[in-house]
């Protein structure tokens, strides 16, 4: 089996800790281990570390080998631009394709989420793995704990095997009534974003499903992925439609099925969804660090000093060497309107 981790998200909903320099994937949130590290070590339980394979973008490839420095230069793979995942996920396939025979099964992880329960997730990927040998597109879902509107979600279909069900069709972020309906069906799960098949598998759904996109990922593999030819890849990556996978792939293949995962499992999405997971006090405050909270619940403060707060409610209060962020627990979906507008004024220096 191959692994290939996805990691070239800017995380701007991290800001001030994430930066361009220092995407969500790279922040040590739970003790000293970033993301991408406990992504790797959760791949490498069962997968050969030279079969694990990185994709993020050139101004990210020093920050991936400082964080997982046992990674070959061959096994991290730079996408020329931000294309959405069919276009990153096509030109990684075609890339592993010239290193792989096309019978290898791939799996496909997002670099930032959490979870929990490791001997669940490496049961339910070796059970895959065994689907996917027979040409099918295999896709991972979150049994749901709660009506979540910023999840998209997998509707089951037939039972095949034990926990294991044809997909009927894939649904959008919900509002909150529609989202309500979908768990009292109790055939819905959270799409997570973890694909599994074999090379040959993908390789034939691009064919059919992203031909625009499919040559001119051919004419990229033509050009060896040599270093020497990256203006010329470049220039093509950019012609190529700009979709996610579930979109171009998975919503038209028909030998899908979905494999529900039972455990607990975050995409630490944003400052209130890292506050859901964190271990808090008996007030619900998580403050990591030397801190006095008098009459104050349910906040989240990181900050280096020594923090101090009175009668302060559900709020976020996170501080840099060079900045300050300060908003309701609720409204933390808006800080990627504060570096929109950061960007806007030119304020380089804080991205």
């Amino acid at each position: 089996m191959i692994g290939l981790i996805m990691a070239g998200g800017a995380g701007t909903r991290f800001w001030p800790l994430s930066r361009k320099n220092k995407a969500k994937q790279y922040l040590r949130l739970f003790g000293d281990k970033s993301l991408i590290q406990l992504t790797f070590e959760r791949l490498n339980k069962f997968i050969k570390t030279e079969d694990i394979y990185v994709i993020t973008t050139i101004d990210q490839r020093k920050m991936v080998h400082e964080h997982l420095p046992l990674l070959e230069k061959k096994n991290v793979i730079i996408e020329p631009y931000a294309m959405n995942t069919a276009a990153c996920i096509g030109y990684s396939v075609n890339y592993l394709n010239t290193l792989y025979e096309s019978d290898e099964t791939l799996l496909i992880v997002p670099s930032d989420h959490l979870i929990d329960d490791l001997d669940e997730f490496s049961q339910k990927i070796k059970l895959g793995e065994s689907f996917a040998k027979e040409n099918n597109h295999i896709i991972f879902g979150i049994t749901p704990t709660y009506p979540a509107t910023g999840y998209g979600y997998i509707h089951a279909g037939q039972e095949v095997s034990n926990s294991v069900f044809h997909v009927k069709q894939f649904k959008e972020k919900p509002n909150l009534a529609l989202a309500q309906e979908f768990i009292s069906t109790g055939e819905y799960f959270w799409n997570c974003g973890i694909f599994l098949w074999t090379l040959k598998t993908i390789i034939s759904s691009f064919q059919k499903n992203y031909a625009e996109g499919y040559t001119i990922l051919e004419e990229i593999k033509r050009l060896e992925y040599k270093s020497e030819n990256f203006y010329k890849i470049r220039s093509l990556y950019k012609k190529l439609p700009r979709i996610p996978i579930d979109i171009a792939i998975m919503e038209k293949a028909e030998n899908r099925l979905v494999l529900p995962l039972n455990l607990n499992w975050s995409d630490i999405g944003s400052w209130k969804s890292l506050h859901e997971v964190v271990d808090k006090d008996d007030d619900q405050n998580y403050i990591p660090n030397k801190h006095i909270a008098i009459n104050s619940k349910n906040n989240l403060i990181v900050s280096k000093k020594l923090v101090c707060c009175i009668d302060v409610d559900n709020l976020i209060v996170t501080e840099t060497e060079d900045a300050i962020l300060i908003l309701p627990i609720e409204a933390s979906e808006k800080v990627k309107e504060i570096v929109k507008q950061i960007e806007e004024q030119g304020l380089k220096e804080y991205l």
